[in-house]
């Protein structure tokens, strides 16, 4: 066997566990938890806009059907029928839906807002209240 040396460099995991260490006990890493769930909760709440589309100009209106086509029979576990393949299945006329469901995004709230001169204004304060808060 030829001639052989120490290892001169530290162990990155003993580095990486001291500097750990020292953050944990100065509070520094309790300061870069809370920033890091900050910016989660605002990337969260507030999501980058999407490259190439603008704010609507004039509000528009879509009927939504999510009908669809049974790909293959579906059993149950005891080998009864619950699908058959090819039938179609609307889950919306399985489920007791009472209201419209409308869709926007916060990050103009003063739009939204100013749309609903015709509601309820507690319906209003309620939704305002929401999207002011989640757009500071």
């Amino acid at each position: 066997m030829g001639t052989t040396w120490s290892i001169a460099e530290p162990d990155l995991l003993t580095i990486i566990r001291a500097r750990l260490l020292a953050a944990q006990s100065s509070g520094a890493l309790d300061a870069m938890n809370q920033k890091f769930v900050a910016t989660a909760q605002a990337s969260a709440n507030r999501p980058h806009p999407v490259g190439g589309i603008s704010p609507a100009q004039t509000d528009r209106e879509w009927s939504y059907d999510p009908t669809v086509t049974i790909a293959e029979d579906i059993r149950d576990a005891k080998g009864n029928l619950i699908a058959a393949k090819g039938q179609k299945f609307n889950p919306l006329t399985r489920i007791a839906w009472r209201m419209r469901l409308r869709l926007w995004t916060v990050t103009m709230p003063s739009r939204w807002l100013g749309r609903q001169a015709g509601r309820s204004r507690q319906a209003v304060d309620r939704v305002g209240r929401r999207l002011r808060r989640s757009s500071a």
